[in-house]
């Protein structure tokens, strides 16, 4: 076997968020729509993250592309302060996409 075994988008968005020195913790409950929190000092935030096969345009909506994901991070009962964010994840790119969405009530 060559090569290395492909990752999980999860598991490449943590590695990601590890990077930039955050905590991840992976949601365990199913009935949740999103799959971790990620959390340093002071900022947490609620992650979903999206693998697509094509890329997109940096300037599109993404509330208009993936309403979907957008209306359940919205809809989700935190309190104000934990962000809601949408990661996207294309196969026409390597790595996992900065934060493209905040899905907070003020957007």
């Amino acid at each position: 076997m060559r090569g290395t075994r492909p990752t999980k988008p999860i598991e490449e968005a943590q590695r990601c968020a590890e990077k930039m020195g955050y905590h991840w913790i992976k949601n365990t409950d199913s009935a949740l729509p999103f799959d971790a929190f990620m959390f340093l000092q002071a900022a947490i935030a609620a992650i979903k993250i999206k693998k697509i096969r094509h890329a997109i345009d940096e300037n599109a909506f993404v509330g208009h592309l993936f309403p979907d994901e957008v209306d359940a991070l919205r809809l989700l009962q935190l309190p104000p302060h934990v962000l809601r964010e949408l990661w996207i994840r294309t196969q026409k790119r390597a790595g996992m996409a900065a934060v493209l969405y905040h899905a907070g009530d003020n957007c």
